[in-house]
């Protein structure tokens, strides 16, 4: 396999650029704007959605294949205290704050490529102390790997001071390459999830999935209990929850499996973090993609956990590297 670099436009005045890596099974799309990843093939399709120039990410209100941080979701009232000192953030979403800033954030950011090989590209994304409201001299680094079936994304950050640490990928999948995903199959391996409000933040606790539609304990396609009567369902217009993932301990596991019956493409999520964030693409709605045209599987710390003493905390300590991963693996099932 050959790496290849190709401009993809202008932003901010800025060239930007898209970065090939590949192997015999998988071919990622990375652009440095947002380290975003634009394309995903595998089997000859392109799984994750996208466009073909940077053009249409530069007000990425979607954050469409974007990497988020230093914190991903929502943040309620958009304000949080660590070590007895209060941080106000800027309020974007109803009165929280959401995906840590836009516009200016992580998503609309160029990035620095430290390393780049066939198989590998690895962006840098630095912060001073008090931008976009969070504590610290942050410098962020996220690498993309190809390793034979799976996708890896590794991200990494240290910091002078204590602070936080919730970074996620924001690619909204397909395994058909087109159309609705409300015939996939989606199964997690998350017995709980944790309630929002009418802003789709977390109210603080926690429930289980048993006998409602949040159960995907065992394969059910997506849109099948979608459109039930359900306050939470209705608060989202669709799926846009965390999930806890069972028996995390912190290692690489197994958070859930996707999979088109169409296509016969089956995706395995696998990550370090607590939770899983699924949203159905609801509000997703252009001239090229709409609702439920794609699945987020955002892999992250719940929601507004900073400000809730009964989930995992997302703090890194000062001047202590943290690593988080996550690894997207696929493959073809047996009919």
């Amino acid at each position: 396999m050959i790496a290849t670099v190709k401009p993809f436009g202008k932003a901010n005045g800025q060239e930007t650029y898209l970065y090939t890596i590949s192997n015999d099974i998988l071919t990622a799309e990375i652009c440095d704007f947002g380290a975003t990843l634009i394309r995903l093939h595998f089997d000859g399709v392109n799984v994750v959605c996208g466009y073909d120039s940077v053009d249409r990410y530069i007000l990425n209100d979607s954050y469409m294949g974007a990497i988020v941080l230093p914190n991903a979701n929502r943040i309620r009232d958009a304000r949080f205290t660590l070590n007895g000192q209060q941080y106000n953030l800027r309020v974007n979403n109803g009165p929280n704050n959401l995906h840590s800033s836009l516009p200016g954030g992580s998503a609309q950011s160029i990035w620095k490529v430290v390393n780049y090989s066939e198989t590998e590209l690895t962006l840098q994304l630095d912060y001073k102390d008090g931008e976009l409201g969070f504590p610290g001299n942050r410098s962020f680094k996220v690498t993309y790997a190809v390793k034979g079936d799976r996708l890896s994304i590794t991200y990494c950050r240290i910091s002078d001071q204590d602070t936080v640490f919730n970074p996620t990928n924001h690619s909204y999948f397909n395994l058909n390459g087109h159309g609705t995903v409300l015939n996939h199959i989606l199964q997690l391996n998350c017995s709980h999830t944790t309630p929002n409000d009418e802003n789709s933040c977390p109210v603080g606790n926690i429930v289980e999935v048993e006998g409602t539609p949040f159960d995907f304990r065992y394969p059910k396609a997506i849109g099948r209990d979608i459109d039930e009567e359900n306050q939470q369902l209705a608060y989202g217009k669709g799926y846009d929850h965390n999930w806890l993932i069972d028996d995390f301990d912190g290692s690489l596991i197994l958070a859930g499996e996707l999979y088109s019956p169409e296509t016969g493409i089956a995706l395995q999520t696998y990550t370090t973090m607590p939770g899983i964030q699924v949203y159905t693409a609801n509000y997703l709605d252009n001239d090229k993609y709409h609702p439920r045209d794609a699945v987020c599987l955002e892999t992250q710390f719940t929601p507004d956990a900073i400000n809730l003493d009964n989930m995992v905390k997302p703090i890194i300590k000062a001047g202590k590297p943290a690593v988080h991963i996550t690894e997207y693996r696929l493959y073809k099932k047996e009919s």
